[in-house]
């Protein structure tokens, strides 16, 4: 089970590798959202759990997110951004599982 030990550092990647914005479905560049935040001063770049509930989004909608909200956001564009989370872990292990 080593070889497939879950990091979130690869998780990350995974999510920046996503072609759409789960938001607004736009091609776009991609940049992971965490729903958990990490808070200020912490370093990103350390393993750390709150990397598994970053969802891939642009940065407009990320920009939204932290300016209009989480409800705003999720009334504008009709979504659980959980749920969408969920989905993205999912199909993360999926293809680790492959590999």
């Amino acid at each position: 089970m080593n070889e497939h030990l879950l990091r979130g550092t690869q998780y990350l990647k995974f999510i920046r590798s996503q072609k759409y914005c789960c938001v607004c479905m736009q091609e776009k560049n991609i940049e992971p959202h965490h729903l958990k935040a990490i808070g200020m001063g912490n370093n990103r770049k350390n393993e750390m759990p709150e990397h598994f509930t970053a969802i891939p989004v642009c940065r407009e909608c990320h920009i939204e997110y932290h300016t209009k909200g989480q409800k705003y956001q999720s009334n504008k564009w009709k979504l659980n951004h959980w749920k969408e989370s969920t989905k993205y872990i999912i199909k993360f292990i999926n293809e680790i599982s492959r590999s």
